[in-house]
């Protein structure tokens, strides 16, 4: 077993903090940490190239600080490749071996084992002059797979390489350790995919520190902490204030989170969409999960100001901003729009506003102009459907009229964005 107790750096760029962490026989561990997490100078402080300022690393009980690299057991890849430019790669893959005071002929087997394994054995004749940043760093990996070290240890390794061969190579790793119960294999990576599909266990770093260790699965779902979580997360995840009440999960300004399978992804690009004007609609369209009636109560004239503040809190690119339908109301809400558009402006101005507006079709035609005024950077009105499911589907609309709102929103601004959409798959 390899263990690092308290193991700091103080005399680099990116220092190490106190490190405690196992790694155990026959296991590949993947460290995942962003840039500058400190993931490099864990390897380097592992394989000797960097001194400790303080704590100990061991491997099965004996302090390894005064060892010599050589002595280690240790070999490392690097993300950047390192290749002897006098030598082909053949020769470049067998140096190591040579220097071990192997025969010649046992060498070359084991290179030309090792050149099959990463794809290149029809290279072995070429200079590293002649390969491509690819091939060259496949080379490199050859040179520290063939020395069989007990701990390898790479950096990145596969990050110059197209994504055909970096999944072939992936389901390779394991077999490393097929003839080497005592081996264990370090993998450094910026990438979540790649630490969850290769890692046996999972090291999360983060600033110079490992904020978590465990099965790759269970810190996916049940990260121990925010930054473990934001590390592990692909695509990104936003944090924000909520809570729960009644099984309902609410963000602060009061609005719910509802159960949208986009949600990951819109919340990953800086996306959200917000309905205003309350929670029951006056239309009854069949599609639709919003509750239906007379709604309870009048407009929220502090709402405007809530989803501006919510819109600035979650630093948002680009919000939408939706309703009900609200025929209850003489204007059907055109003002509440207009008021929660300069309200979003206000506080931030570069966000872009996309409204998805009900139709007005029970209001005066001149409400329409009231949003228009307002300059969204996108007015957005479904049709939904096709005109002749629209008894069944939206009955309480009319599809040329929604097909005319949107004609007279450019009329009234030629240069605003406008946007539909439509559904398939109900008999159309």
């Amino acid at each position: 077993m390899l263990k690092v107790n308290n193991l700091s750096t103080h005399h680099h760029k990116l220092p190490l903090k106190a490190l405690n962490a196992s790694f155990e026989a026959g296991r590949i561990y993947t460290v995942l940490g962003r840039t500058g997490a400190g993931k490099t100078e864990l390897l380097r402080s592992l394989i000797g190239l960097d001194a400790i300022s303080g704590g100990h690393i061991e491997l099965d009980g004996a302090d390894l600080a005064r060892t010599p690299i050589r002595s280690r057991q240790m070999a490392m890849v690097y993300q950047q490749f390192i290749n002897y430019p006098h030598l082909n790669v053949l020769k470049n893959v067998t140096f190591p071996l040579l220097r071990m005071k192997l025969e010649t002929a046992e060498a070359e087997t084991r290179a030309r084992t090792a050149l099959r394994l990463v794809g290149l054995s029809d290279f072995e004749e070429r200079m590293p002059s002649e390969l491509s940043g690819g091939q060259q760093q496949r080379v490199a990996l050859a040179r520290a797979i063939v020395k069989q070290s007990r701990i390898l240890l790479m950096d990145e390794p596969l990050a110059n390489l197209d994504y055909k061969l970096r999944e072939q190579l992936r389901e390779e790793f394991p077999r490393l350790l097929e003839n080497n119960a005592d081996g264990i294999i370090i993998y450094a990576t910026t990438e979540p995919g790649e630490a969850m599909q290769l890692g046996d266990q999972l090291v999360i770093m983060h600033e110079g520190r490992i904020i978590a260790q465990g099965d790759p699965a269970d810190l996916f779902q049940n990260p121990p902490n925010i930054d473990a979580a934001r590390v592990i997360s692909e695509p990104p995840i936003s944090i924000c204030d909520a809570r729960v009440e009644g099984g309902r999960l609410f963000m602060s300004g009061g609005f719910e989170v509802v159960a949208c399978p986009n949600v990951g992804e819109c919340w990953s690009q800086g996306h959200a969409t917000m309905m205003i004007m309350g929670e029951v609609c006056t239309r009854a369209c069949t599609f639709c999960n919003i509750a239906t009636g007379k709604p309870p109560e009048a407009l929220d004239v502090f709402e405007p100001g809530r989803v501006a503040d919510a819109v600035k809190k979650l630093g948002l690119n680009h919000v939408v901003i939706t309703s009900v339908d609200r025929d209850d109301i003489e204007d059907g809400g055109a003002e509440h729009f207009a008021q929660t558009i300069r309200a979003i402006r206000r506080q931030s101005p570069d966000t872009t506003i996309e409204i998805l507006t009900p139709d007005f079709l029970k209001c005066d035609p001149s409400v329409l102009e009231i949003v228009v005024r307002a300059k969204p950077d996108v007015f957005n009105h479904n049709l939904e459907t096709v005109p002749g499911l629209y008894p069944e589907v939206r009955p309480g609309a009319r599809y040329f009229h929604s097909l005319r709102l949107l004609q007279r929103v450019k009329e009234m601004d030629p240069t605003m964005f406008t946007k539909s959409g439509i559904m398939v798959g109900l008999g159309e």
